[in-house]
């Protein structure tokens, strides 16, 4: 059997049943693997950029706390992860760094029309993004 089958079998028992989306989908991969048996933490999943769109989470990024997409939020929730604060204001304007000069290109890439390029630019330039442009 493929090792990344073995893998998968071995992360499967781990985390029991699947659980889904709100929307009746299976949810996305939380973990990726690294090979040789290994699998490490995603770096991003279920990430459904959407223009014109509140900007309200289906998971709170804190306990008890409200359901928006926050930078200030994440960056008081960075601890949690045993992130230092000035490591997850780096990590967060790098990401946005990248998003703000990749995102046009990955949906040209991708096979979006100028037209449908541009519908987007709202799920991508925002406050939150401008915010993360200035942390460094």
């Amino acid at each position: 059997m493929p090792e990344a089958m073995v893998a998968l079998g071995q992360a499967k028992r781990v985390a029991g049943r699947p659980r889904f989306e709100s929307d009746g989908r299976r949810q996305h991969s939380q973990f990726e693997y690294v090979g040789r048996g290994r699998w490490r933490l995603s770096p991003a999943f279920d990430i459904n950029p959407a223009p014109m769109r509140q900007r309200v989470l289906q998971t709170g990024i804190l306990e008890g706390g409200p359901f928006q997409a926050s930078l200030t939020l994440a960056l008081e929730a960075a601890r949690l992860f045993d992130f230092e604060q000035e490591d997850a204001k780096r990590a967060a304007s790098q990401m946005a760094v990248l998003i703000d000069g990749e995102w046009r290109k990955a949906l040209r890439t991708e096979g979006a029309s100028a037209g449908e390029t541009e519908a987007f630019a709202s799920a991508f330039q925002h406050e939150a993004m401008e915010q993360a442009l200035a942390l460094l």
